[in-house]
């Protein structure tokens, strides 16, 4: 189990396509312990390591080189680990996170567009 958006967990569980589509006919839903649990497919975005913005990678990136700059706020002049500076996303502009996790909007458009969830 690991730490989700929005305060829950996420379990990845491997199985063949056929034993997930039986699955998500008879509900979608499986037991693990005590929760039942939703399943969906894994969609893994790709995420750019110069400008860390997400839906491209470095080779292929024409945005700023944000490569050593600190993730908690885009200051060049330092990392995150040096940071003394509460978190506020370059990315979004919003407080309260880093440019580097799925709490930011602008990463959660590009998961939703990938899942194909986007409106």
């Amino acid at each position: 189990m690991r730490p989700a958006y929005g305060d829950s967990q996420t379990a990845t569980l491997a199985t063949s396509e056929n034993a997930a589509r039986k699955i998500k006919s008879a509900g979608g839903q499986i037991r693990i312990g005590w929760i039942q649990c939703s399943i969906e497919e894994r969609v893994d975005v790709k995420r750019c390591y110069k400008c860390w913005e997400a839906g491209h990678v470095a080779a292929n990136c024409s945005g700023p080189d944000r490569k050593n700059a600190c993730l908690n706020r885009g200051a060049a002049d330092h990392r995150a680990k040096e940071c003394k500076s509460e978190k506020h996303c370059p990315l979004c502009e919003e407080a309260g996170h880093r440019a580097d996790t799925s709490k930011c909007p602008k990463f959660r458009e590009a998961l939703n567009k990938a899942k194909g969830n986007y409106l």
